[in-house]
This record gives structure tokens, C-alpha cells and sequence, in this order.
């Protein structure tokens, strides 16, 4: 055994093969969660494995759902990008895999407490 992971971040221990799964998922992830064409039927076929196979799996490993995962990714980017002024929260929205910018306010608002302008303007 190795680490667990945690939406996204290695806690604890896992079996290795847990941890390759997590780590090629990961990889998946980062390279193509920020698509607003990205589909978790496209992950499903990536990955080899059926959509309810993907969520069991998924949520075992990091206590979350596979649509809650990609949303902190793509929270957690937008964050980064608003921090370092990347652009308007529209673009940010966009860039990040987001289709509507009132979502992403609201997503971003909800995970964070503090809306995405007020991010940008600090």
C-alpha cells in the first residue's frame, strides 16, 4: 500500500494498484477536464471502465463523486488563474471547462465563500 487520495491530493495509504488507477485518472484529468466538450463517457472509455464502475471506483478512493472531482479541479485552476490576474471572470469561466459564468460564479462562490471578482480584485 501507498497513499489514498483525497479530491485529488494523496492522504494515506492505498494499494498500488489504487494508486496507478488515481494517478492515470489524474493525468486524464488535468489534460482534458478543462474542455468544455469533456464528457464522463469520454473518461469512461479512456479509462476502460463503465460509468457506474468509474463512480464506485472514484468514490472509494476520493471520498467524492467523479462530477464533484472534476469541479474541484476546475475550481481550484480558476482560482489560480484569478489570483494571478489571467484574465476576466468571464474568460477564467471559459478557460476552465465552465459553459455559463453565472455557474462558475456560483460554483465558485459556493466552494470558496468569496466570489470570483473579489478574487480578482485583491
Amino acid at each position: 500500500t501507498r497513499s489514498i487520495w483525497v479530491t485529488g491530493v494523496q492522504t494515506c495509504a492505498l494499494p498500488i494498484a489504487d494508486e496507478q488507477f488515481m494517478s492515470q485518472l489524474m493525468s486524464q484529468l488535468q489534460a482534458k477536464a478543462f474542455e468544455k466538450s469533456f464528457s464522463l463517457d469520454e473518461l469512461c472509455k479512456q479509462l476502460g471502465l463503465s460509468k457506474s464502475a468509474l463512480y464506485r471506483k472514484i468514490t472509494s478512493l476520493a471520498g467524492v463523486s467523479a462530477n464533484e472531482l472534476i469541479q474541484q479541479l476546475r475550481l481550484r485552476k480558476a482560482m489560480r488563474l484569478l489570483k494571478s490576474k489571467k484574465g476576466n471572470v468571464s474568460q477564467i469561466a471559459f478557460e476552465c471547462g465552465f459553459s455559463s459564468p453565472s455557474y462558475f460564479t456560483r460554483s465558485f462562490q459556493d466552494r470558496f465563500g468569496i466570489s470570483p471578482m473579489q478574487v480578482l480584485k485583491s
